[in-house]
Order: structure tokens, then C-alpha cells, then sequence
């Protein structure tokens, strides 16, 4: 008795598969722009053009291509005058005025200053746009945002080893290392207490550390390699015989937005073993009137270029040059060497739609037009302020209670940050409609992040933030989500007016 079904024989095709999912070969072509733009040229408003091809035989993966970007960063002396040159050495060089000194090296180097996450997309923040046979089919005006989505909604800590040169993290801490070098005769310098974990350091801050020497001033030449996050790119396929082109615009802002830091509270040792705050001499900022500050004080200046070696440092500045952007294209070779014609260029990919709108009352009702298949809603509160003591990688540090223009002002001599004339307003009510749904069915509401009134979005937030795209929940945890703890001990002055 014959049947239509019949178990595949040994050696056929269908009982082995194709081998290597069908793939004979990887490789990758490094992709110059058009017209390249590093160093001083590397202005706002200026665009890269990037041109690839894919053919019958080499077709494009944009999963696993990156852009890359060589930077090169150096940071001028400590932003504290101190006269004891032991304390001073602790977070800059030292110096005996309010003036310009020599550059940082590895063991002077600050211990509060960190990249923002992603940082190759903060270049590029004003738009990227996608073009295919000569038809555009992505167009980002908010490419930052939308990477930060992205990283939000689909990252967590275990991207610490697997995107560690791209810093796709979003982690907080920085550390005081603290490289206390020992030269030994042989030249070779021995470490203390540095962890050999790699994960007990944050990324953002470490590849920092590593462009620097602890013999040298200043800084070395270092790579990030990041991925594509145009959400043309967001699917598994490779793509076939094409024109590609991908044009981006270098930001307004992306001096303000690479770096961040802040002012932390810093303890010392005393000789007897016991631990006390790390109280240092410093200067004001409008007269170099000597006052006191614990810790280490924040890098609040980035400059774009970096002076020649020597005392042309100015002291709390962090200086940076783009020596060079490229993409990496990655291609894949179907097996056989035959080639293969596409049925159909088009594929399915969930597109991302940033939108914008400036809060002028405590009373909001804004009107977005979304697209008809549109399945999650993510809504944000931020102010509107670029600064290296702002944090850009965060879309809703103004829910959270983060006065970042505050900061900026207490930075600039003005009222300390928390005050009440610059703390944001959080939302307390919320609710979407969609057509004629309502999500939630019921408002949320008295919503207060301050003191974790936030478990029914937080709850929500748990079911849906990366099930879109068919990936495992989120793994935040409730203070994270509501951003009420710092990693490095921060807290608003006592004197601020309007903060507990």
C-alpha cells in the first residue's frame, strides 16, 4: 500500500535541511560616506551619505551591521582648586588655580563622567533617512529617540557583555575605580583595586578609561560599534538585489548629549580605617571665593576639538574629536553559488512614530495622528535642555522628579537644583484614545512617582514593553520604573526651596 506520506530517506535533501540555514558565507565590507566629514569639519546640520548594494548573490543582513565611529576625548584638570596635591590627584590633574593646566591621564582621569548610551546615535539625532531603488522607505526626524525606545524597550543588563562596545546600556553607576599604578623596573604597572568582572564596571564609563595611559596626558583614538536602529532594518531577513542609500544629519546638540556627569558625594579613609566624607577646597564659580564641597565636583563644559599638549586644558572640560564614521554591512551568500531573485521586495516591520509636544499647562489634550495598526503607546516627560549634566539617554527623568534644569541653573550660580521655580510637573492623570478605545478602560490616576503611587501603569508596562515584537517582558524593577533611586548616591541640596 502506497501513501503521500512518506518518511524522507537517508541522504535526501528533507532529511538533512540546508546546511548553515542555506547561508555558504559572512563577510563584511566596511562602507565609506560620500564625502567625508571628521574632526572640526564634523559641524551641526551637515550630512553623511552612505551608498551599499546588495546583488543575487551577496545579500545585505542589517541585523548584524553597525556604524562606527572612532572618537578620540581628553579632559582638561580637576573642576576643585585644592592645595593638597594627594586629594586634588583624585578626580584631575593637579593645579593651584582656577586656570588652564595640562590634560588628564589614566589614574588623574575624572571618576563621574560617562558616554550616554548609544552614543553613535546622538551624532546623527536630527534624522536619518533610508532610501531603496531610488523610493525613500524610512524617514526618522527623532533618531536618538527612537534608538532609546528601542534600548528601553528591548535591553536589559545582559547587554552589558554582549553590547558592551556599543553601550547599549542604560546603567547609572560610575565608579571610582581609582588606578593606583605601581611602576614596577621592569615597566610593567600592577593594578589595586580594580575588579577583573567585567560587569561590575559600567561600559559607558570604562571604555573611557581605557582610551587613556597612565604615563601620558590625554587620550587615545577608541571605536564604538553600534547597531542600525532605523525600524526598516528591524527584522530577520536579509534583503536581496537593491540600491541602498542612508543619509544622516549631524545633530544641533550632540556636543550637550555625548557625555553626562554629575556632582557625587566621594568618602576617604582615614588612617585608624574608618570611612568619612571626602571634603575638598574649592572655589566659586563667578570670583574663586574658597568654599567647601564634598566629593567629586561635576565636568560641566564639552568642546569640540582637542588643544595641543601642555597646560591648555581649561579645568572641568571634557574635550572631543570624530576622527572618522563608517558603516560595517554585513552579507550573507546563499549556499549552491546559484543566486536567488526575490518573489517580493516588501517585508513587514513595526515602524516607530516619535512625536513631540511642549507642556504649557497642567492640563493636557493633545490630538496624534498614528497609524491604523498602531499596538502600544509609550508616553514621556522630559525637559527641554541639552547640557552634559542633563542625561540624555533618559525619554522621562521629568516624571520622575529629575530637575535637570535646575541642575544646569546651580551649575551657572543660581538657585540650587530641586527648587520649586525649576522642579518639572509630573503627570498625574492619564488615559489614551485610539478610535473609539480607551486605554486604560479606567484613567489612571493620582499618579505620584515620588512616593511609587505608579503600580497600574507599572503593571501594564511589565505585560507589554517588548511583547510587540515578540520578546520577553521587561525586568525592571518598581524603583527603576518609577526613577526614584540613584546609583551614585545623589540627592537634591537642603537649601533647594520645594523638595523634601
Amino acid at each position: 500500500m502506497t501513501t503521500l506520506f512518506r518518511a524522507p530517506t537517508i541522504g535526501e535533501p528533507r532529511a538533512t535541511g540546508p546546511k548553515n540555514g542555506g547561508v555558504s558565507s559572512y563577510e563584511s565590507d566596511v562602507v565609506r560616506p560620500v564625502t567625508t566629514i571628521r574632526g572640526a569639519d564634523f559641524a551641526p546640520g551637515k550630512q553623511l551619505e552612505f551608498r551599499m548594494r546588495s546583488t543575487s548573490t551577496r545579500w545585505i543582513n542589517w541585523r548584524e551591521s553597525k556604524l562606527l565611529v572612532r572618537y578620540k576625548v581628553a579632559f582638561g584638570p580637576d573642576p576643585i582648586v585644592n592645595d593638597d596635591a594627594a586629594q586634588s590627584q583624585i578626580n584631575g590633574t593637579v593645579r593651584a588655580a582656577n586656570d588652564l593646566g595640562p590634560a588628564c591621564n589614566r589614574r588623574t582621569m575624572p571618576q563621574n563622567v560617562r558616554m550616554t548610551a548609544c552614543p553613535n546615535s546622538v551624532l546623527f539625532r536630527d534624522g536619518v533617512r533610508v532610501v531603496q531603488n531610488g523610493v525613500t522607505v524610512y524617514n526618522q526626524p527623532h533618531y536618538y529617540e527612537e534608538a532609546m525606545a528601542n534600548l528601553y524597550t528591548k535591553f536589559d543588563d545582559s547587554a552589558d557583555s554582549s553590547g558592551s562596545n556599543a553601550l547599549t546600556t542604560r546603567r547609572k553607576d560610575m565608579k571610582a575605580v581609582g588606578d593606583a599604578a605601581i611602576e614596577g623596573a621592569d615597566d610593567r604597572i600592577a593594578y589595586l583595586g580594580i575588579s577583573t568582572v567585567s560587569e561590575l564596571q559600567n561600559p559607558k564609563q570604562s571604555i573611557l578609561r581605557m582610551s587613556h595611559s597612565n604615563t601620558s596626558a590625554g587620550g587615545r583614538p577608541f571605536e564604538v560599534a553600534e547597531p542600525l536602529w532605523p525600524s526598516c532594518f528591524s527584522h530577520g531577513y536579509f534583503q536581496g538585489p537593491s540600491d541602498f542609500q542612508i543619509f544622516m544629519t549631524i545633530s544641533q546638540t550632540w556636543l550637550e548629549d555625548l557625555f553626562h556627569s554629575q556632582s557625587m558625594p566621594s568618602y576617604k579613609v582615614e588612617a585608624d580605617g574608618a570611612l568619612t566624607l571626602f571634603d575638598r577646597d574649592t572655589y566659586d564659580a563667578h570670583g574663586n571665593v574658597a568654599n567647601t564641597f564634598t566629593g567629586l565636583k561635576a565636568y560641566s563644559n564639552v568642546v569640540q576639538g582637542i588643544p595641543a599638549a601642555g597646560n591648555n586644558f581649561a579645568p572641568g572640560t571634557v574635550y572631543v574629536d570624530i576622527e572618522d564614521v563608517e558603516l560595517l554591512v554585513n552579507y550573507a551568500s546563499p549556499a549552491g553559488g546559484q543566486g536567488i531573485v526575490p518573489a517580493s521586495q516588501s517585508l513587514k516591520f513595526s515602524e516607530l512614530q516619535v512625536a513631540t509636544r511642549p507642556l504649557r499647562s497642567s492640563v493636557i489634550a493633545e490630538e496624534v495622528v498614528v497609524p491604523v495598526g498602531t499596538r502600544a503607546v509609550y508616553i514621556t516627560s522630559r525637559q527641554n535642555v541639552h547640557h552634559i549634566l542633563a542625561d540624555a539617554e533618559e525619554l522621562s527623568r521629568a516624571q520622575g522628579g529629575a530637575d535637570e534644569v535646575g541642575l544646569i541653573t546651580q551649575e551657572a550660580g543660581g538657585d540650587k537644583a530641586g527648587d520649586a521655580d525649576t522642579m518639572p510637573q509630573p503627570i498625574t492623570s492619564l488615559q489614551c484614545s485610539i478610535g473609539g478605545v480607551h486605554a486604560p478602560s479606567q484613567m489612571y490616576s493620582d499618579l505620584d512617582t515620588t512616593s511609587g503611587k505608579m503600580a497600574r501603569p507599572y503593571a501594564d508596562a511589565l505585560s507589554v514593553v517588548g511583547k510587540p515584537n515578540g520578546l520577553r517582558g521587561c525586568t525592571w524593577s518598581y524603583e527603576h520604573y518609577c526613577g526614584r533611586t540613584s546609583a551614585n548616591g545623589v540627592v537634591y541640596d537642603t537649601a533647594a526651596n520645594g523638595v523634601d
